[in-house]
């Protein structure tokens, strides 16, 4: 029920916007997760890794320095965090804008070339 109800609230959302506002949309809700995920990997690569390596030498763990399993297994553990976190954002703006079965930089392409051919027609 919970499922059927979520669909038919996307629709409904959808059905209000026309397919240029979506797309418009859809590419500022791209640039906000772009920003935030790469402040969150700059804060963790360079925070962790570089300013705070001092720090993390100093504390053990399994007779190993804090600073060694970070950078082997927790930062690779971390980037595929971020990868998952990333598509299944995306997937949930797309679905949000009744994008799912479609490529939105092919329609903005297509857009982009029919505003133009406009631009020649009328000059």
């Amino acid at each position: 029920m919970g499922k059927y109800m979520a669909k038919e609230n996307i629709s409904q959302y959808t059905s209000l916007k026309s397919m240029d506002e979506r797309l418009d949309l859809y590419w500022q809700a791209s640039k906000k997760v772009f920003y935030i995920l790469t402040g969150i990997w700059l804060m963790v690569t360079f925070g962790f890794g570089i300013v705070l390596n001092e720090w993390l030498m100093q504390v053990s763990v399994f007779n190993f320095p804090l600073s060694y399993l970070y950078s082997e297994v927790a930062a690779m553990a971390f980037h595929l965090l971020l990868l998952v976190s990333y598509l299944t954002w995306m997937n949930r703006i797309k679905l949000k804008l009744g994008l799912q079965n479609k490529n939105p930089a092919k329609l903005t392409k297509a857009r982009l070339r029919e505003q133009y051919q406009q631009t020649q027609l009328h000059s």
